[in-house]
């Protein structure tokens, strides 16, 4: 038998932490229920669904156990003016830009909190590519609802 994926644990961690119910979780997340008992990996959909609720996980965190549970919120990343605000709703971050850094190298947390912005931004890539193929398929059921509407 398998045991759960990591990422499933971590999730469950986190609802623990949160000291959100079971019920709670599944109903606000759009998650099926159940779904974190079963012994198997957790699908891309359950995941965005998952971040979508609980935006202020750190996605690194979440699918490699490395970091802090919960985004750090940093106010300067490199000693310049270019800060990272989270949006509220949002699970991704913008960076302000303000004058030009001139150091020629970088820092090792510099260098690591580029890795892990890199490392989300591929997610969210991946995320997007989804969506949009979500969205195709969703308008072609939409056309094949009409014309079966339309053929009675």
């Amino acid at each position: 038998m398998n045991e759960n994926s990591h990422i499933k644990k971590r999730i469950l961690e986190v609802i623990d932490y949160k000291g959100i119910t079971r019920y709670e979780f599944y109903k606000k997340s759009g998650i099926a229920r159940g779904i974190l008992d079963q012994n198997n990996g957790i699908s891309e959909e359950n995941l965005f669904k998952f971040l979508e609720y609980m935006p202020e996980i750190n996605t690194h965190w979440l699918l490699t156990g490395q970091g802090t549970m919960e985004h750090s919120r940093p106010t300067n990343i490199n000693g310049s003016k270019n800060i990272i605000q989270s949006g509220g709703t949002e699970n991704s971050a913008q960076i302000v830009h303000g004058r030009k850094n001139t150091t020629t190298h970088k820092s090792a947390p510099e260098t690591n909190e580029f890795q892990i912005l890199k490392q989300q931004f591929a997610f969210l890539e991946k995320e997007n590519s989804l969506l949009t193929k979500e969205n195709d398929l969703l308008k072609r059921e939409i056309d094949l609802l009409k014309r079966e509407q339309q053929s009675k």
